[in-house]
């Protein structure tokens, strides 16, 4: 189903002996100032990461500009793409080194919204462009080209059972010289505090059960001292 997943994702070395990190993240944006939502992100760990101010990121006939920010970090532990995307859908690619995606293994996130054609962060000269299908799947193309027209370099497809299962997903390029492993998530209906429609529906339930627990707690107890009462009246009556 899958094929030149290599042509997708940047190669990054990842060093599993670290004991201390500092996340290194990149993001491409559409304004001069950086400030508003990003539209193409890498999150990697860079012990030598050095922050960069926004400047432009020339692609074609169009105007991006990007920055890169450093955390005391590692990035499997903190993810701040849904705070840079504002709201906006996106699929986030974890990438592996072995077939099992373990953490021990992982790699980096690449973060592409959908719906637009944004330069490839790290191929010189390449856009994507991401579309979400409405039974649940996904296409990612790779262009060799700045305005995601032909050639096309790369058709990248993603199944429902791949999305939503997180299903971790063995792909190797078209020279067949490279092989990729990685884990596929789509955000979609987040907040910028990175809580999702599915996060808040869960809360909710959560909460729902909670209340009638209380309520059910309280009737018992009302229950209980009602008995209560009552057996005390009964006595007083037969002493009498």
């Amino acid at each position: 189903m899958l094929s030149v997943v290599a042509a997708l994702l940047p190669v990054v070395t990842y060093e599993a002996e670290a004991s201390s990190y500092t996340m290194q993240t990149t993001a491409i944006y559409t304004d001069e100032t950086c400030s508003g939502p990003a539209v193409n992100i890498l999150v990697i760990d860079n012990d030598n990461c050095s922050a960069m101010a926004c400047s432009p990121q020339p692609s074609g006939n169009s105007n991006f500009y990007k920055a890169t920010t450093c955390y005391s970090t590692d990035s499997l532990s903190y993810n701040p793409m849904e705070d840079l995307f504002l709201g906006q859908t996106f699929i986030e690619i974890q990438a592996y080194s072995n077939i099992n995606c373990t953490d021990d293994a992982y790699l980096y996130r690449h973060g592409l919204i959908v719906g637009s054609c944004e330069p490839f962060s790290t191929r010189n000269n390449h856009s994507v462009s991401v579309t979400l299908e409405s039974d649940g799947s996904a296409t990612i193309l790779l262009y060799n080209n700045t305005e995601c027209t032909d050639p096309l370099v790369t058709t990248y497809a993603l199944s429902n059972y791949t999305l939503v299962n997180h299903h971790c997903y063995e792909g190797i390029s078209s020279t067949e010289l490279a092989q990729y492993t990685a884990r596929y998530y789509v955000h979609l209906d987040y907040d910028s505090a990175g809580e999702s429609e599915a996060d808040s529906n869960f809360a909710a339930i959560v909460g729902g059960i909670v209340a009638v627990f209380v309520v059910v707690l309280a009737v018992a107890a009302f229950i209980v001292r009602c008995r209560n009462r009552r057996r005390q009246f009964n006595r007083a009556r037969h002493r009498q």
